[in-house]
């Protein structure tokens, strides 16, 4: 029982180191990430649309000059100057305005999903270098072990207990670990570089590594819908969605008439020798102006433009909630099935221990084979390589998971 116990309190110390070290590496990659800071921008440039579309166009200055002067009774016509601003029907401007607003938003969802693509590749990275770690450990132990066999092998042919094809055996294992460590530990540099990559720092940093968790059964309680719902690809498409539907509203106001109001100033010469009443007074007349939109087919096109996107979108969202959900699906098998695979081979350690004991003990006496040590020594090294396997398997799933419902377990 006290065995018991130390054996979760070191797992639950292993727990909080990995958080912690893997917090810190999070936050670096979120913070230099150069593709997380390029979807940043995106969001930050598509933000400055919503700025643009609520102003009106810019109005028209016009000037003209008479060659040839307009003789008026009041004096000869010699410039005029004209200023004309256009406004769109009412309610075009604020609905430009609120599609922007929700295309931003759109655009946030957009990269709050890239932060969550990367806190999964910046776990799956660090439990991968964590995996082959823990592997170099146990490949490391077994050849030490395996070198005290050899040992053994070799005192027991010479006394001719054990045969030369055993010797031969257990000089095989010893090649066999000494080659798996030194393929280790190419793979482990080349993790550790492509992790520094992922948080876009000097390949040569050293990473700051613990062990993977042990597999812990757990439920989940809410149904996966519910949960699934606050992925931010899905609230990205139904921020798109309401885009869409008010949009279709902008576009039937640009349909409708556009309103013109102006001035002209027109400057008259004054008349020599004229007695008229406001002889030489400049002229001011208002303007107003009304488009006339009678190319309605090009608006009825883009009605239909918007209502077809509309029905894309649907379709992508439904195809976006079958995707999600059969991820989950596979997520929670992978978790599953790692967790059992783990038991499994935790007793298939037990098993291999015992044989090994048994093994020894019996070799002593003379009644079995050396060469029944070296396969249940093979077995042992063989469920512990698989059980971190499992490990790595399981802390996928539950990054995975993580991601897919967009918050932590």
């Amino acid at each position: 029982m006290k065995n018991y116990f130390t054996f979760l309190l070191l797992t639950l110390i292993a727990q909080v180191a990995m958080n912690q070290s893997l917090d810190f590496y999070l936050e670096v990659a979120l913070q230099k990430n150069p593709d997380l800071k390029a979807a940043y921008f995106s969001f930050e440039a598509q933000l400055e649309k919503v700025e643009q579309v609520k102003f009106l166009v810019n109005p028209t200055l016009g000037f003209g000059y008479f060659i040839s002067p307009i003789e008026t009774r009041l004096g000869s016509q010699q410039t005029k100057i004209s200023l004309n601003q256009i406004f769109p029907w009412f309610g075009t401007l604020s609905a430009k305005k609120d599609v922007a607003s929700l295309m931003a938003a759109a655009q946030f969802e957009q990269f709050r999903n890239k932060q969550a693509l990367l806190t999964l590749e910046v776990k799956t990275a660090y439990y991968k270098y964590l995996e082959v770690l823990e592997l170099l450990e146990i490949h490391r132990r077994n050849l030490n072990i395996v070198k005290s066999h050899a040992k053994m092998a070799k005192i027991g042919y010479s006394n001719g207990k054990s045969k030369n094809i055993e010797v031969l055996e257990t000089n095989l294992m010893l090649d066999e670990s000494t080659s798996s460590i030194f393929i280790l530990n190419k793979r482990l540099n080349l993790l550790k570089q492509s992790f520094n990559r992922l948080l876009n720092r000097s390949d040569s940093l050293e990473i700051n590594a613990t062990t993977l968790a042990v597999p812990t059964d757990f439920e989940i309680k809410k149904d996966p819908d519910s949960l699934l719902s606050n992925h931010p690809k899905l609230v990205a498409l139904e921020q798109q969605m309401a885009a869409a539907i008010i949009d279709e509203t902008v576009v039937r106001k640009n349909g409708f008439p556009q309103i013109g109001l102006g001035i002209d100033y027109m400057i008259i010469q004054p008349q020599d020798g004229s007695t008229i009443k406001n002889n030489g007074k400049d002229a001011l007349m208002p303007m107003f102006s009304l488009s006339i939109p009678i190319y309605r087919k090009k608006y009825q096109s883009q009605t239909r433009e918007v209502q077809v996107y509309q029905k894309q979108l649907a379709a992508q969202k439904t195809h976006l909630e079958n995707t999600l959900a059969i991820e989950w699906a596979a997520a929670q098998n992978k978790r599953f099935e790692s967790q059992a695979q783990y038991d499994l081979d935790e007793q298939r350690i037990q098993n291999a221990n015992q044989e090994i004991n048994f093994a020894l003990s019996n070799l002593r006496n003379a009644n079995i084979s050396f060469k029944n040590i070296l396969e249940s020594q093979n077995n042992l090294l063989k469920f512990k390589l698989s059980q971190v396997t499992w490990k790595r398997n399981y802390a996928e799933a539950l990054a995975k998971i993580t991601y897919l419902i967009s918050k932590d377990l």
